[in-house]
């Protein structure tokens, strides 16, 4: 397992040293949590060269045991955060970015659904489960909406169902939360960054170099072009996401 201590010293301490650090529990097995140093001399009776006191433990309990593999992650032992909560904690994160966020992102949030389940060899209403959330915001205020019948159509085409899809006005709640944002135009990005500077370096184009062009009003075949162009995006991207 890996320990972050949240402890400036040991963090020094830490970064002095060129070996690896061994980091059990400060417990004995099968025995309550110790939460001051007091209770871990006792536990271990004289066998401890050096203790590093700190204070009382933050939360007084167990660290929460998870375990990450091809399926998803496994909780081993529950702790201070519960499964809900880890699961929050290690999903990777992705928002695509359009303008009203009922045509060219939904398009694109349910493309990316599809070959995220195919990468990853599962259905994809069990994408969420292998630790992946995928959503879709617009640059205007226009929430509640459904994707438009254009865009549900070629969705439809692809094998991809945006029927349920309802739309979401970008805030920098959802940007700030997301780990990757994938924008439809250069002057959706510069909205994104306009919200939540940070974001910059984690916020690029789904077409590399190029815009996808609202088709907003126009014919199927325009919808069905456009889609065919996020499709494009989408699987070039989720080459460089997915291991």
């Amino acid at each position: 397992g890996i320990r972050c201590p949240d402890n400036s010293i040991a963090a020094a301490l830490l970064q002095q040293t060129r070996n690896p650090v061994v980091a059990p529990s400060a417990n004995l097995d099968r025995q309550s949590p110790a939460v001051d140093a007091d209770q871990v001399l006792a536990a271990f009776s004289g066998r401890i060269d050096l203790v590093l006191d700190a204070g009382p433990c933050k939360y007084g309990k167990s660290s929460t045991v998870a375990k990450i593999g091809r399926r998803g992650l496994d909780i081993l032992r529950a702790g201070v955060y519960s499964e809900a909560e880890v699961e929050a904690m290690s999903e990777v994160k992705l928002l695509l970015v359009c303008t009203g966020n009922t045509c060219r992102s939904p398009m694109g949030e349910g493309i990316f659904r599809k070959y995220l389940a195919e990468k990853l060899g599962c259905e994809v209403d069990r994408v969420g489960e292998m630790g992946y959330k995928v959503s879709s915001a617009g640059v205007l205020d226009m929430a509640g909406r459904p994707a438009s019948n254009e865009a549900v159509a070629a969705c439809a085409a692809k094998g991809v169902d945006i029927r349920a899809h309802r739309s979401q006005t970008l805030s920098a709640r959802l940007i700030e939360e997301s780990d990757y944002i994938f924008v439809m135009e250069r002057v959706h990005q510069a909205r994104v960054v306009d919200l939540s500077p940070g974001a910059v370096s984690k916020c690029v184009l789904l077409a590399a170099n190029d815009d996808i062009a609202d088709p907003i009003g126009q014919r199927q075949a325009v919808y069905n072009k456009c889609a065919d162009l996020i499709e494009e995006g989408v699987r070039k991207r989720i080459g460089e996401l997915v291991v």
